[in-house]
């Protein structure tokens, strides 16, 4: 089974072309953690898997990848043969956003009114307890 699957950050924006049909093509780097070292691998999307990247990630957001792996075996003109290999993701799992946290404080603060916020309301009023209805 030739099957591999990754979680990691993009560590930069995903770049999109297209074929002459239309059809999207997304390559993107991932850092992938790997407890005592970083391990980057660039990764190639096709079709809605590439649209899907394109549209909703970011540099810095983690995803899971899941794919295969084709050899891009060559020898160049002068007999050298050089080793390499495409990593092709057939899935995408969104897990983070690069940048959650800081919309989180962001919202936070924006859910907290200022006191002009009530000022359309008119006065204060003082409710005792036997006039609420609980």
């Amino acid at each position: 089974m030739n099957k591999f699957e990754v979680i990691g950050r993009l560590t930069g924006e995903p770049e999109t072309r297209y074929t002459a049909e239309g059809k999207g093509i997304t390559t993107f780097t991932m850092a992938v953690n790997n407890r005592e070292e970083v391990t980057y691998i660039k990764i190639t999307t096709f079709g809605s898997t590439a649209e899907l990247i394109q549209k909703y990630t970011h540099k810095g957001d983690m995803i899971l990848i899941d794919g295969n792996i084709k050899n891009n075996n060559y020898e160049d003109k002068d007999g050298n043969k050089h080793y390499d290999y495409q990593f092709t993701g057939n899935r995408v799992e969104f897990l983070t956003r690069a940048n959650k946290e800081e919309k989180k404080e962001e919202k936070k603060k924006s859910d907290i009114p200022s006191d002009k916020a009530f000022e359309e309301f008119g006065k204060q009023i003082e409710i005792s307890e036997s006039e609420i209805a609980f």
